[in-house]
């Protein structure tokens, strides 16, 4: 995730969301998001992005430091967490470095919609 000079916010969206979690990480996401209520995934999902772009908000804009972010993706498993449930999940995620938190969101949101 990138802040443009007007601070509005940049992702690039994955082929494969599952990119960003690490195989058992994925395997044990897929299992709480079978279990949970689909609202509660989505106030979940809306928490988080709320979450970063607060964050983000309380900090100025500087483009120099955003250059190298710009059109970047996120790395490849950077979420390594294998959780039991989605309170551990929300927890989890609140652990991400919130340069890549949005897209970390965005990838799980992604997961849901895809199933």
């Amino acid at each position: 995730m990138w802040r443009g000079d007007d601070g509005r916010f940049h992702t690039i969206a994955l082929p494969d969301p599952g990119e960003v979690f690490t195989d058992a990480a994925l395997a044990a996401i897929e299992q709480v998001l079978a279990q949970a209520k689909s609202e509660d995934i989505a106030e979940l999902v809306e928490r988080r992005e709320l979450a970063v772009v607060e964050y983000w908000d309380d900090r100025p804009v500087d483009g120099e430091a955003e250059a190298p972010f710009v059109d970047l993706t996120p790395p490849i498993g950077l979420f390594d967490r294998v959780v039991e449930s989605l309170s551990e999940l929300e927890a989890a995620l609140a652990e991400v470095d919130p340069r890549w938190g949005l897209d970390v969101a965005t990838a799980l949101d992604d997961l849901v919609e895809a199933d």
